[in-house]
């Protein structure tokens, strides 16, 4: 099953080789300090790396910088973080050869990314031999200060923010493996379970809402994350899945106090490359096009907490106040065609002009 058959289950699918540093936990050694950690409020940031990565992965943690792990000549890795309600982009390409005895083997990878407040688009792709691990991949989202406020209302609530995934991941061939994972962060932490009761009743609910997508195994581990992945084991495995269109809405239950700001920031991440290297080489083909988007999916609901429990109640017809002036009312619509990669930072600039900087207003 690869580098990390305890971590993740062959239904779910992983990139093997590209995101071990990221379920490790490893960070590496960043080129800039670039990532959701810094990234300001109201702000957005993405990444892209491709090339060779060794048997180590890209080596960062979700929302961070791609850096490569250790130094890597054949790696090529760009991050940016944009302006205060502008927006961030990213692009990456690697080729080459790999020579393995007598014989050289041939790899491509890219990757690139857009995100501005309430957008991110991401692709990836690697088509290479199992002779050593390769592969693209591109990281991104959006940072912002919120403020919720409703007549009577007060004390602490949880918001249901429901983000609309769409995409592909495809691996063509034996051997092949695509990973896609979307976080959010409160205050630049992780929606974890612990310290306070709070806590644990919005991921109790998380969980709950967001058992399963596309009729594939989700996972969260120990904070507020989903995934999808397609790997390809061969035609004789029952197991191997080539091909996944995901098309599912991530509600995402975030704690807060009404009438107390507070910044939430919303990452994905596509990982495009190999599960295993070994035995007789053939050529390993993964792509993953999340470019159509990840959209912010309309204002949601809030849930009151009465120290114990969430309610039941749907609480809608509240003010979102926003930092970066963007208007979080209504669901965000896709206004381009899927981009070519050259095209995402040209697409950058007219988003920022096409509606981000929408005054802020009640829903």
């Amino acid at each position: 099953m690869g580098w990390y058959s305890s971590t993740i289950s062959r239904g779910v699918g992983t990139a093997a080789g590209l995101s071990t540093a990221l379920l490790l936990g490893a960070t590496g050694v960043s080129a800039a300090p670039l990532g959701q950690q810094t990234t300001p409020s109201g702000a957005a940031f993405t990444s892209s790396c491709a090339g060779i990565t060794g048997g180590g992965g890209f080596g960062y943690s979700m929302g961070d910088a791609i850096n490569g792990g250790a130094s890597n000549a054949s790696l090529n890795c760009q991050a940016t973080t944009s302006a205060v309600g502008g927006s961030a982009s990213s692009g990456a390409t690697a080729s080459g050869t790999t020579v393995l005895g007598p014989n050289s083997y041939g790899y491509t990878d890219s990757a690139s990314g857009l995100a501005a407040p309430g957008i991110i688009k991401l692709q990836g792709s690697n088509s290479s031999y199992n002779v050593q691990f390769s592969g693209g991949q591109a990281n991104g989202g959006w940072n912002d200060q919120y403020t919720l406020t409703a007549p009577g209302q007060s004390g602490q609530a949880a918001w249901v923010v429901p983000i609309h995934v769409s995409g592909q991941i495809s691996a063509a061939n034996n051997g092949a493996s695509g990973l896609f994972q979307i976080a959010a962060f409160l205050n630049h932490n992780a929606l974890t379970p612990y310290s306070t009761a709070l806590n644990s009743a919005t991921f109790t609910a998380f969980n709950n809402m967001n058992t399963t997508h596309n009729g594939t195994v989700y996972s969260s581990w120990d904070f507020q994350m989903s995934a999808w992945g397609a790997t390809n084991w061969g035609p004789s495995d029952p197991a191997s899945l080539p091909l996944l269109n995901v098309d599912s809405t991530v509600n995402f239950v975030v704690p807060f106090t009404w009438g107390s700001a507070f910044e939430l920031g919303i990452y994905g991440l596509v990982s495009a490359g190999e599960r295993a290297i070994g035995g007789t080489p053939t050529l390993n083909q993964a792509d993953l096009d999340f470019a159509h988007t990840i959209l912010w999916s309309g204002p949601g609901y809030v849930l009151n907490f009465d120290g114990t429990t969430l309610d039941t109640t749907h609480i809608t017809g509240f003010g979102i106040t926003s930092g970066s002036g963007t208007d979080y009312s209504q669901a965000f619509q896709d206004v381009t065609a899927t981009p070519e990669p050259a095209s995402l930072a040209l697409l950058g600039i007219g988003l920022a002009g096409i509606g981000f900087l929408r005054r802020r207003r009640a829903v």
